[in-house]
């Protein structure tokens, strides 16, 4: 159906496609008008002329698939297979985009991590009945609409789901801020935070809670990595600190011996923790006893300041002046004379107890709502794999179809 090119084109300059620049599973590339044009690269890149089909053979399960419409260099981590005369290019794609191809691309790659195929396998790949190049073409046809408004509803759907990010986002903020639905008089917070109620008060978090930050033990002592059991939260444990109010488990450990020959201690469960290097702002509060990296600080709160009231200021209104803090640094870091000098509203204990309350209620409200809409998505997106597989394969009566 196919041949490989192998050769990249000694003259001119064109954008050179990478597999990240490939979208799994829809035939769509990312940002390729902005890509610079760069002349011929290293050895082994191919030149992809429009009509070839870029696939990329680097962890294939991903169904990177493009159809190439310019001239472009494809990286070494793409196939470029360029259609023989009686093979449409747009049904070629779609062959590469079908489950039996992607599938076989599976089964034939090597490695565990990364693994990988290569046209020497994926070149044996047969469809047990390739129709005429006419066929092929109104097969592509019929594909083109029929993806096409998938696509439409798939693009809705997720227009929606960030409309509803947002608006739980709006609430986070307008909740512990004060101003959802009230009437009170409000008063000037800081440029972050805006106005909040004037029975409020404005306070430096270390009157509040006492912050303590983590270590790493040295990396050159064998003995401090082995038989690691203590929980040590690192910048590997983020995506938890983004998703959950409380973080019991640890992607990392450290042993007895290592934390005792480092600054790292034990935080206390109901510390609310905080990255503040690399992907700073991440927080959750401790579900028991655990340790952190120098990239963490943590904040033990008095009785005038809820955990769970602390963690949303710090997740919603904060993230502004987060922002403001590691504007134009090149790796994002706060540092420790800035979180002293963090300050936080503070409403009465029974007014943070109620925020809480509303907040738990409204995050449920999201995920299941959020839950529905990744569903639909799965789904329109599933539909798109089915139809695509069914078309190539002759499964499908394009006559009953239309």
């Amino acid at each position: 159906m196919a041949t490989l090119i192998t050769r990249c084109s000694p003259d001119g300059a064109r954008p050179l496609v990478a597999l990240d620049q490939i979208e799994g599973g829809t035939g769509h590339l990312i940002g390729l008008n902005e890509l610079p044009t760069i002349q011929a690269p290293d050895a082994g890149a191919a030149s992809a002329e429009r009509g070839d089909v870029l696939f990329g053979k680097l962890r294939p399960y991903l169904g990177k698939t493009w159809l190439v419409d310019r001239p472009v260099f494809a990286s070494t981590e793409l196939l470029c297979l360029r259609p023989l005369p009686d093979i449409d290019s747009r049904w070629l794609a779609y062959v590469c985009a079908s489950r039996p191809f992607v599938e076989w691309s599976i089964a034939t790659s090597e490695g565990t991590k990364m693994p990988r195929t290569s046209w020497e396998k994926l070149g044996q790949f047969r469809l047990d009945d390739v129709p005429p190049t006419a066929t092929q073409r109104s097969v592509a046809d019929y594909l083109d609409r029929e993806t096409a408004r998938l696509e439409a509803l798939i693009a809705v759907t997720q227009q929606m789901l960030l409309l509803l990010a947002e608006r739980w986002e709006t609430q986070r903020i307008a909740l512990v801020s004060g101003t959802s639905g009230s009437a009170e008089q409000l008063g000037k917070g800081p440029e972050w935070l805006g106005r909040v109620p004037s029975s409020w008060s404005i306070e430096r978090l270390k009157f509040l809670a006492r912050m303590e930050s983590g270590h790493t033990p040295d990396r050159k002592v064998d003995a401090y990595w082995v038989d690691c059991t203590i929980p040590w939260i690192t910048l590997n444990d983020v995506g938890t600190l983004q998703r959950e109010w409380t973080i019991t488990e640890s992607a990392n450990a450290i042993n007895e011996l290592g934390m005792a020959n480092s600054a790292a201690h034990i935080l206390s469960a109901g510390t609310v923790v905080l990255s503040r290097d690399a992907t700073v702002g991440r927080a959750a509060i401790l579900g028991r006893p655990m340790t952190v990296s120098q990239h963490f600080v943590g904040w033990t709160c008095g009785p005038r300041l809820a955990p769970e009231y602390l963690l949303h200021v710090l997740r919603g209104p904060m993230q502004r002046h987060f922002a403001t803090l590691t504007a134009g640094a090149t790796i994002a870091t706060i540092g420790m004379p800035e979180l002293n000098d963090l300050v936080v509203p503070v409403p009465s204990s029974d007014e943070q107890a109620r925020i809480v309350a509303k907040l738990r209620s409204a995050e449920d409200q999201f995920e299941r709502a959020r839950a529905a809409l990744d569903s639909r998505v799965g789904l329109l997106q599933e539909r798109r794999q089915s139809l695509i597989t069914a078309a190539v394969t002759g499964q499908l009566d394009l006559q009953d179809a239309a």
